[in-house]
């Protein structure tokens, strides 16, 4: 068995949970490579209960992290300081959540502008290959009449 970091190792394993869970749910493997696939085939309670599952992390997270580090830093600062710095912590966590939700909307805006190049590209492709001018068809009309 090869040498493997831990990250390595906690990578596959959730690459085989993931394949596991998809196979339970009948996707293939083909549909974990798009997410937005799976997203799409799962049914409406599953993705209400997934979103309120991702809601409440996420208020969790917002809620309980702060008042984490305003407990530890209770011998270090006056008492009265605490609530400023368990607000202060808040607000960075917040903003580096709304950066990270504007790179992954950027993320996908560009994807998307980049697809939909793709396919005008293809259009005018395909467009370019069937366009015949117009001389060429009456010429071709006329041509078989006697």
């Amino acid at each position: 068995m090869r040498d493997e970091s831990p990250w390595t190792r906690f990578r596959l394993g959730v690459s085989r949970d993931l394949q596991r869970g998809a196979q339970r749910l009948g996707l293939s493997r083909e549909a974990l490579q798009r997410p937005t696939e799976v997203w799409h085939t799962l049914p409406l309670e599953l993705k209400a209960v997934l979103l309120l599952f991702g809601a409440s992390l996420l208020l969790l997270l917002i809620i309980k992290v702060p008042q984490w580090q305003a407990a530890s830093w209770e011998g270090m600062a006056e008492r009265k300081d605490l609530p400023k710095l368990e607000n202060d912590a808040r607000t960075t966590l917040i903003q580096a959540l709304g950066g990270a939700a504007l790179l992954i909307g950027l993320f996908f805006t560009w994807r998307n502008l980049r697809m939909t190049e793709q396919n005008s590209r293809q259009t005018l492709d395909v467009a370019a290959r069937e366009y015949k001018p117009p001389g060429a068809i009456t010429s071709q009309f006329h041509a078989h009449i006697p």
